[in-house]
């Protein structure tokens, strides 16, 4: 059957004996190797991760169906739940300040009852200067000290 490129294909007569004679072949579409099958054990581990990743997108679906619901009862549940989380934050910020506030008046040796009278805050602040001055024998961190607590207590007179 002879049709317009020839008997032989496109490579003609003389292309058939050029490749016979060197010993090559034609070059064939090869088919692409399909992926290696996971080594075992690798198939469950990604199996338990999708499991894990649908969870947490059901979690963060719910959340969001809970956030932008019109049922108020919903609606409430998501803000008790940002409120709690910002009381939790307002603790936290009132024990770090209690524990700072502590900590100035003990440098200076004086009571919560001794802010009432920012005379006795500053008498203590004086005489404790004097006390630990690195002229009078003290430190230089404890002169630090002592004037990082007055600056704080000063700032809440």
């Amino acid at each position: 059957m002879m049709n317009d490129i020839g008997f032989y294909g496109p490579l003609g007569l003389l292309g058939i004996a050029f490749l016979y004679l060197t010993g090559r072949r034609p070059a064939q579409k090869r088919r692409p190797m399909p992926p290696p099958p996971p080594p075992i054990g690798e198939s469950e581990r990604l199996r338990e991760r999708l499991r894990w990743v649908e969870e947490r997108h059901e979690q963060d679906r719910e959340m969001l169906r809970m956030a932008f619901s019109d049922d108020p009862g919903e609606r409430s549940a998501f803000d008790r739940m940002r409120e709690e989380a910002l009381r939790d934050r307002a603790r936290q910020a009132e024990r770090t300040a209690d524990a700072e506030l502590l900590g100035a008046l003990a440098i200076l040796g004086l009571t919560r009852e001794d802010l009432r009278e920012p005379k006795r805050v500053r008498r203590a602040y004086a005489a404790k200067v004097k006390e630990v001055h690195p002229d009078r024998g003290g430190s230089d961190d404890a002169l630090r000290a002592v004037v990082s607590a007055w600056e704080y207590l000063s700032a809440h007179i």
